[in-house]
């Protein structure tokens, strides 16, 4: 189970979740490689954004919930976003952000809903739950916390599209918490 404040998903309802967002992403024309931001809270959605743009060879980049609108607008220029998932609260204005920035970014409300950023959960909700025969490794692009200048995007190449195994922000840990094939 994944388990963040009162929120708790089993790993079927991550797995389905992660699955109809992956699908969303294709519906929106998103190929292997193009920027996925999310502007979210500290929720267990958080995990299931990163993990449907792991699945389908996207970047992923959070977006702190704690910027202004125009840091926040920056993040999301900077990384080229195509799609941005956003959830109240926060201290950028979302409902601002689309018309402060310039471009052709998709973007969709997560939870209570947005003025003027499609809801998200009726596009999941017409979706498959069952994984793709289309999935390809992402990556996450984090942030530097901008302390001599703007923040700088830290960009990864994308893993190889047969790579099948762990993704590379969590290989790392692997050995730390000791899980391997095996582990259940």
């Amino acid at each position: 189970m994944v388990r963040v404040e009162d929120v708790t998903l089993t790993y079927a309802q991550l797995e389905r979740d992660v699955n109809q967002l992956a699908c969303v992403f294709d519906d929106f024309g998103l190929a292997r490689g193009d920027p996925i931001a999310a502007l979210l809270p500290n929720t267990a959605f958080v995990i299931v954004v990163a993990w449907a743009a792991y699945r389908r060879g996207r970047y992923f980049t959070p977006v702190s919930t704690a910027l202004s609108t125009p840091d926040a607008a920056y993040i999301m220029a900077n990384c080229q976003a195509r799609l941005v998932i956003a959830q109240e609260p926060a201290k950028a204005a979302i409902a601002e952000l689309p018309a402060f920035m310039a471009g052709t970014i998709q973007w969709l409300s997560h939870g209570d809903g947005i003025a003027g950023l499609a809801p998200l959960a009726p596009l999941m909700a017409r979706q498959l739950d069952g994984p793709s025969d289309q999935e390809c490794p992402g990556a996450l692009m984090l942030y530097t916390s901008g302390t001599t200048g703007f923040p700088k995007g830290v960009w990864r190449p994308l893993p190889d599209a047969a790579y099948t195994g762990p993704p590379t922000f969590a290989a790392d840990l692997l050995p730390i918490v000791q899980l391997d094939a095996d582990s259940r």
